[in-house]
């Protein structure tokens, strides 16, 4: 379910992520932990905690998200 706009405000602030360019890697990897960016639902799809949209539904899609991840890395 998407979350409402003072609800991601509240989220950005409880775990500092109001700039992510400032963020030391522990706190990128502790905020992404939380789910308060991405998260697996109930029915195991991967979406983004934010607006809800569905980014990967199978173990396949998964894997073809995080290739294009590492392929926009460099």
């Amino acid at each position: 379910m998407p979350m409402k706009f003072d609800e991601i405000l509240k989220q950005r602030d409880k775990y500092h992520a109001d700039n992510m360019e400032t963020m030391s890697i522990n706190d990128y990897r502790a905020f992404l932990e939380t789910g308060a960016l991405i998260e697996k639902d109930q029915h195991g799809f991967v979406r983004c905690a934010l607006s809800g949209e569905m980014l990967a539904v199978n173990p396949e899609q998964i894997d073809a998200l995080i290739e294009f991840l590492k392929g926009i890395r460099d």
